[in-house]
This record gives C-alpha cells, sequence and structure tokens, in this order.
C-alpha cells in the first residue's frame, strides 16, 4: 500500500505530512521549470527588432478646408416647435430631493 500526502495513518510520523508536502511542492517547482525551459518565452509577440523594422502604413488623404466643412458632421436638425410644460405637468414634477 503506497502512502500519498492525502492519506495519513495513525501509525505515521508526526511530521510526515509537512516532509510529503515539501516533496510535493518541489516536484511542483521542477515541472514548472522543464515547462518553461521547454516552451520559449513569449512565443506569440515577434522579437522587438522584427516590430521594429515594420513600418505602420498610413492614408495619405489630402482634403481641402471647404470639402472638410461641407462634409463634416451631421447637423443637428432644428426641433419644429417646442413645447413649454403646462402647469399641470409642472405640478407632477418633483420640486426637491426625496
Amino acid at each position: 500500500m503506497a502512502t500519498t500526502a492525502t492519506t495519513v495513518s495513525p501509525w505515521a510520523k508526526p511530521d510526515a505530512w509537512a516532509l510529503a508536502a515539501e516533496e510535493q511542492e518541489a516536484e511542483l517547482k521542477q515541472q514548472a521549470k522543464e515547462e518553461q525551459q521547454r516552451a520559449p518565452p513569449f512565443a506569440d509577440f515577434p522579437s522587438f527588432l522584427a516590430a521594429a523594422a515594420t513600418k505602420p502604413k498610413k492614408k495619405k488623404q489630402t482634403i481641402s478646408l471647404v470639402e472638410f466643412n461641407t462634409f463634416g458632421a451631421p447637423k443637428p436638425k432644428p426641433a419644429e416647435h417646442l413645447v413649454a410644460l403646462t402647469h399641470e405637468d409642472k405640478m407632477f414634477l418633483p420640486t426637491g430631493r426625496r
């Protein structure tokens, strides 16, 4: 019968669980170190030299000021008619903090 860190025997040494935990932790650290050595660091990212060599493409588009002003953002439509609140509508509005 093999004992693991999860099984505890009443005849085991009092500090056996601590030794088992330290051994398991050492194994996990060793596995992590081996995995880190196998995988290249930052494999998804290009090297700094490769990234610096590529230049971003910019659109070369010039427009005149007149074109910019005429085809700018859409202008808001003016309200056809504004209706003020009636006295009765004003009575239903809150007047202060609740």
